[in-house]
């Protein structure tokens, strides 16, 4: 019959490699996670726009902004804007030392600034374009103009190339 002190006569069974079958495992999951994000997503429903409409005042100008350039050893400093009724204002001032403020410049930018908001007293932004050739204390001395009084909320610069 069967000895079963004698384990020569026993058959072992071959174990299988488990690593491919866990990656196996890992990449299903990963699609099923990824297949059900999708079908989440395609199932949102955006709700339609509603359509405003804004009604814009013919009056109001367009582009109010100040054009600063250097002819000669004068700066002049414009102030434009285009819309119904455009128009401009200007004045010259000779230019000053490179590094102190230049009060005649502030004087001329507050100056031009009360124009154009006595003009459009709605307005509360303006843009700022200097030429190349202006140094970076002249503009500060045209936006403390723009400032004096707080009569803009906002000044934007623009490029030199406009100006030029």
């Amino acid at each position: 019959m069967f000895d079963l002190d004698n384990t020569t006569e026993r058959r072992h069974a071959p174990e299988p490699d488990l690593v491919p079958i866990l990656d196996g495992l890992t990449s299903v999951i990963f699609f099923l996670l990824l297949s059900i994000t999708f079908i989440g997503i395609t199932k949102i429903t955006v709700p339609p726009s509603t359509v405003s409409t804004a009604s814009v005042s013919k009056d109001i100008p367009i582009s109010g902004r100040i054009v600063a350039q250097l002819r000669g050893q004068t700066i002049l400093v414009k102030m434009e804007w285009i819309g119904r009724h455009p128009g401009s204002f200007e004045e010259s001032v000779p230019r000053g030392d490179a590094l102190e403020k230049n009060e005649k410049l502030i004087d001329a930018s507050a100056k031009l600034a009360e124009q154009f908001k006595a003009k459009f007293p709605d307005e509360k932004t303006i843009q700022i374009a200097l030429s190349s050739n202006l140094n970076y204390q002249e503009l500060i001395s045209i936006m403390d103009g723009l400032r004096k009084d707080d009569r803009y909320e906002d000044l934007v610069l623009s490029s030199y190339t406009e100006a030029d």
